[in-house]
């Protein structure tokens, strides 16, 4: 029996050989020398100008490629210790460091913010008491835990984050500069040169002599781009081929070349114009949006001024008692506009007040309007929205 065994595997070798030779009439398997490209690159070529690329096959020329292109990857990277782009990198990001703890950290969090905490606060607490709201009396203390709470967190935040970012633009960006390049040279030596290649060559020892013996000849009709891929011819040309090419090209520009000068002039022109447009449009937005910031002072000052006046007192008051708010404003509009219609108001008036209405809602008398609806407080709840609000 198993000499019957060894007899049939011979006769199945003997027929494959025999249906890989003589390639004149495109045998179904691959050809002697077909076997060996796909064996030694990985590629198999059917015809001068077809040449197909076997994803699962890496041949033994590509791993060897792949560990000498790592190899000298691993030295250039050795080579950036002797370029000034480094050292250039090293002196950006440590000062970027340096800058984030000082002046970010430092003065904007620390230093400005703890002013601006006591500002907002006791600014609060000022208007509370000039309103003699319920429990004005307690305006004052209250400020003083918010901004304390404030600080408490704020002062230590902020240093830490000096210190830190002082430490790292003295010592870990130093450092990381001074590694990585060894880092880099260490990971294309042992992976890039040694594993992934060894990687390769072991599977291709591997895969590639069988699919070589029962692998069928690659057609345009079986490449599916991931298993198989056609490669285009990217030899030098041979010189009737470079001449043939040249002819083609001279009767291309005698017969195109003025529409395409055509089409290069209406390309430049409306690059031009776009150029011009776009810095004209950048110019006016910059101005819309400057004069658009000046108005938005004024206004909110104006409406600082309005609802702290004392003549308004009474009305902001009885609006409250009304509740009158922008669920509320929303759900009545028709019947807002009718009244400011019964009052003498055209249609474009009315709807012009109305935006007014919702957009500058009478405030809330003693309430920050970041408090949410029937929200409560206490010291230490307040303590902990402090720290939420910190900027």
């Amino acid at each position: 029996m198993p000499g019957k065994t060894k007899l049939m595997a011979l006769l199945l070798i003997c027929c494959i050989v025999a249906l890989s030779v003589g390639a004149d009439d495109q045998p179904y398997f691959l050809s002697m020398k077909q076997k060996g490209q796909l064996i030694w690159s990985g590629r198999i070529e059917t015809a001068p100008d077809e040449v197909y690329d076997i994803r699962i096959v890496p041949g033994y020329k590509y791993p060897a490629r792949y560990s000498w292109e790592h190899l000298k990857d691993a030295g250039g990277n050795l080579g950036e210790y002797f370029q000034s782009d480094k050292y250039e990198d090293l002196w950006d990001q440590g000062g970027d460091c340096i800058g984030w703890a000082f002046e970010d950290c430092l003065r904007d969090f620390t230093l400005k913010g703890s002013g601006r905490a006591w500002k907002k606060y006791f600014g609060k607490a000022r208007r509370h008491v000039r309103k003699r709201v319920f429990g004005w009396w307690l305006a004052y203390p209250w400020a003083l835990l918010q901004s304390s709470v404030d600080n408490v967190v704020r002062i230590p935040a902020g240093l830490l984050g000096t210190v830190g970012g002082t430490v790292s633009g003295l010592a870990v960006v130093p450092a990381w500069h001074l590694a990585d390049s060894a880092v880099k040279a260490t990971w294309n030596i042992g992976v890039g040169s040694v594993v992934l290649p060894a990687s390769g060559l072991a599977w291709n020892t591997v895969a590639a002599p069988p699919l070589a013996l029962l692998g069928q000849r690659p057609a345009p009709e079986r490449v599916d781009g991931f298993w198989v891929r056609a490669v285009h011819d990217e030899s030098p040309p041979s010189d009737e081929g470079l001449a043939e090419l040249i002819r083609w090209a001279e009767l291309l520009d005698v017969e195109l070349g003025s529409y395409e000068s055509a089409r290069a002039i209406i390309a430049e022109e409306q690059r031009k114009r776009t150029a011009e447009l776009m810095a004209e449009i950048t110019r006016i937005r910059q101005d819309s949006n400057s004069r658009q910031r000046e108005l938005n002072k004024k206004i909110r000052k104006r409406f600082e001024q309005l609802i702290s006046n004392d003549e308004h007192a009474d009305l902001l008051l009885a609006l409250q008692r009304h509740k009158w708010s922008q669920s509320r404003l929303r759900a009545n509009a028709n019947l807002i506009r009718a009244s400011l219609q019964s009052a003498g108001y055209d249609e474009q008036e009315c709807r012009a007040i109305y935006e007014l209405l919702t957009r500058y809602q009478a405030p809330v008398v003693a309430i920050p309007t970041s408090y949410r609806a029937g929200e409560k407080t206490d010291p230490i709840s307040e303590s902990i929205r402090v720290i939420e609000d910190l900027d």
